[in-house]
C-alpha cells in the first residue's frame, strides 16, 4: 500500500497541511499509518484521501459541523463499503449484486433488488457477467447516500437511526433508479434528512491530484 505524507496530501486534496493535521488529531481522519511516537510522520492511504475529500465537501460545501462529520465518517468506516468501492470497484459492484440476491433484511433487501434490476450499467444479469460489464465502464462511479430514519423500539419509543448506502452509479442514474422504489422507501428518503455525495467526482479529483503530484 502506498502512503502519502501531509504535504503531499495537501496538494492532492486541496486542504492546508495544518487543517489535515487538525482533522487527524480530532480523529475525523484516521491515517492508515499513524504516527507511532513524536517525530514520526503519519501516512495517508488512498482510502484516506477519499475520506479527506468527503470531509472537505461536508465541511466547506454543505457546512456540517466538525463533530457531525466525525460521526459521519466513523459510521462509513465501520460499514467498510467505502474502502471496497475506492480500492476495488469491481468487487463493490459484485457485493451490491450479492446483497440484492441474498435479500438480507439488514441490507434493505428489496432496496438493493430494485437497484439491481434497474441498473443503467446492466449489472442486473448473472453475477459471473458483472466483472466483464464493469470493465466496459470508463471510470468508477459512485454515490454515497446517508439518510436519517425514525425507528421504534420495543417499548414504542422513537429513536433516530442512520442508513448508509454506496451505489456504483453516478448521481443522475441513481436518482432515475429511485423512481422505481416503492412508497415506503420514498417516504424514508424524504424524511428526517438525506445527504448525497458524488463519490465519482471526489475520486476523479483525488486521482488528478495524484497525477499532478507525480508529474511535478
Amino acid at each position: 500500500m502506498d502512503f502519502f505524507l501531509n504535504n503531499q496530501v495537501s496538494k492532492i486534496v486541496g486542504v492546508s497541511p495544518r487543517q489535515i493535521l487538525s482533522w487527524s488529531e480530532k480523529d475525523i481522519i484516521k491515517p492508515d499509518k499513524p504516527a507511532k511516537r513524536a517525530g514520526h510522520m503519519r501516512g495517508y492511504s488512498y482510502k484516506n484521501l477519499i475520506e479527506l475529500g468527503i470531509a472537505k465537501y461536508l465541511i466547506e460545501t454543505i457546512g456540517l459541523q466538525v463533530y457531525l462529520v466525525k460521526k459521519f465518517l466513523d459510521e462509513i468506516r465501520e460499514d467498510g463499503d467505502l474502502e471496497i468501492w475506492a480500492t476495488d470497484y469491481s468487487q463493490h459492484c459484485i457485493s451490491i449484486a450479492y446483497k440484492a440476491e441474498n435479500q438480507k433484511k439488514e441490507d434493505l433487501g428489496g432496496f438493493h433488488s430494485i437497484f439491481r434490476v434497474n441498473d443503467p450499467h446492466g449489472l442486473g444479469g448473472t453475477l459471473t457477467a458483472i466483472p466483464q460489464k464493469i470493465k466496459k465502464s470508463k471510470s468508477p462511479k459512485g454515490t454515497l447516500y446517508y439518510f436519517y430514519v425514525d425507528f421504534q423500539s420495543e417499548k414504542k419509543k422513537t429513536y433516530l437511526e442512520t442508513i448508509r448506502i454506496i451505489t456504483p452509479w453516478d448521481l443522475s442514474n441513481t436518482l432515475k433508479i429511485f423512481q422505481h422504489i416503492d412508497l415506503d422507501i420514498k417516504e424514508i428518503l424524504a424524511g428526517k434528512g438525506l445527504i448525497a455525495i458524488n463519490l465519482g467526482r471526489i475520486k476523479e479529483e483525488v486521482d488528478r491530484g495524484i497525477e499532478h503530484l507525480e508529474i511535478a
